[in-house]
Order: C-alpha cells, then sequence, then structure tokens
C-alpha cells in the first residue's frame, strides 16, 4: 500500500487500497496463536484483537455513512464515534471477526467499485460534530478510512513483534 501522501483520492485506487486492507491485516497476524493475538501489556494498551475490533467499528460507522449518503439525497446525521460500535467486535474469536472485517469490507468495495463519478461526490451533513455542522462526501469518508487503517498497520506489526 502506499504511504500517506501518496494514497490518491480516485475510486478506483481507493476501492483497491480498501480491498487490500483484510489482505495486509491477515498477512500480519499469520502463524500467531489466539493468546498472542489477545495479549495485552497493560490494562491501558490494545491488544491485536483489540485493535481489529477498533477498525471494525470505525468500518461500521463509516459503512453506514457511506450507506447513508448512497441511499437518500444529502442526508443529515447526528455525528457518531466508532467508540460506540467497539464493544460489539471485543474479545471476539480473532480468526472469526478478521474473516467478518473481510467479509464487510468485499460488501462494501463492491458497492463503491459500482459508483459512477457523481455517486462519489454524494454528501452528508453531521449535526452534533464541530463545527456545529460538518459536511462529508463519499470520498472523503472512503479515503479517512484508508488513511486510518493505514495508520494501524504498523501497529499491528509493533503489537505481535
Amino acid at each position: 500500500m502506499a504511504t500517506r501522501a501518496q494514497v490518491s483520492r480516485e475510486p478506483k485506487a481507493l476501492t483497491n487500497e480498501l480491498a487490500a486492507v483484510p489482505k495486509l491485516i491477515a498477512g500480519i497476524l499469520a502463524g500467531h496463536d489466539e493468546a498472542r493475538l489477545t495479549w495485552r501489556a497493560d490494562e491501558k494498551t490494545w491488544s491485536t484483537s483489540d485493535l481489529l475490533a477498533h477498525l471494525r467499528s470505525c468500518q461500521e460507522v463509516q459503512g453506514k455513512w457511506i450507506a447513508a449518503m448512497l441511499d437518500r439525497d444529502n442526508p443529515t446525521l447526528r455525528a457518531v464515534s466508532p467508540r460506540s460500535a467497539f464493544r460489539k467486535y471485543v474479545d471476539r474469536d480473532v480468526t472469526v471477526s478478521l474473516k467478518e472485517f473481510a467479509e464487510e469490507r468485499a460488501a462494501l468495495v463492491k458497492r463503491l467499485r459500482s459508483l459512477d463519478e457523481a455517486d462519489w461526490k454524494r454528501t452528508l451533513t453531521f449535526t452534533g460534530a464541530s463545527p456545529r455542522s460538518t459536511i462529508a462526501t463519499v470520498t472523503a469518508c472512503a479515503w479517512g478510512l484508508v488513511q486510518h487503517e493505514k495508520d494501524h498497520l504498523q501497529q499491528f506489526r509493533d503489537l505481535l513483534s
């Protein structure tokens, strides 16, 4: 995957990056047992499993934002932190969670690959955000998801080294 400065906002590049992330994570996690993947250095440090739960919760929340933009004309949504979905993914079997993450990601990528240029520019307005309202696009949400996940790839490696 490209470095942060090189990630394009071009739809094909974004969908390719999004499609690659679960495979990259699977490669990093390969060969490690459940005990290693759920190990925490201390109570404040995330395990590899927790980090995957975090990425799943971000995908769930941002995937809903993207779906709302594609299903409705300029919807207004209350800003929600991905942390709101985190608990549902914590302490799950890592292999199962990664498989589900990959399946959910494949569905998102499939939908995004079907979009035309105008669809990538569709918007939504967040309320309860700072500033009072914030406008997002499909492109911005997909790009933000890729950037965020890429930031965490090295964290996966560091946790397992």
